[in-house]
């Protein structure tokens, strides 16, 4: 069964949206032009950590993304604009030791254009791939939010995810 060709669209504020799966290249370069600004805060708050660059994502990383078999991107459309995208892989984990064979969705990155935030979009897209975990009889979903965007972590709790690992960092000199 392939699950992706679900496509969300619904008229909002007389506009025209809708959640695609994103496979083009053209589509691959609007995500990294929002991708560029919405690290700008990670490049601010982690400077050890991040960089600016051209290009937000390895090659082999894009490469996958845009193949769409596991690692997946589906963007939010208002009239063929990119307003934002969610990267999604299926993750299949077999048992190993005490750790338990599962399937899970693993959200890999979540982003917005800034001047379409407070708009529902990031919401939309989050609710959008629960309802391709349930046509794929998947239940739990993962992802990882720097401790310090308090929007973003505002935004999950608001819609049920819960903290469940804290990691912790020391930087040696």
């Amino acid at each position: 069964m392939h699950f992706e060709c679900i496509t969300l669209i619904k008229v909002y504020n007389d506009f025209m949206t809708k959640i695609i799966k994103i496979t083009t290249q053209p589509q691959f370069e609007a995500l990294n032009l929002i991708k560029r600004e919405v690290a700008k805060p990670s490049i601010e708050l982690y400077p050890l950590l991040y960089q600016e660059s051209e290009q937000m994502y390895s090659q082999p990383f894009v490469t996958r993304l845009l193949a769409g078999n596991t690692l997946v991107a589906y963007g939010y459309f208002q009239e063929d604009i990119l307003l934002g995208y969610i990267i999604v892989e299926w993750m299949k984990i077999s048992e190993k030791g005490a750790l338990r064979a599962r399937e899970f969705a693993y959200i890999h990155d979540l982003g917005t254009l800034p001047s379409a935030r407070h708009q529902g979009i990031a919401t939309a897209l989050l609710q959008y791939v629960e309802q391709l975990m349930e046509a794929r009889h998947i239940v739990d979903v993962e992802l990882a939010v720097h401790i310090g965007f308090h929007e973003a972590i505002h935004l999950y709790e608001k819609l049920g995810y819960k903290p469940r690992t804290i990691r912790f960092h020391k930087a040696i000199k």
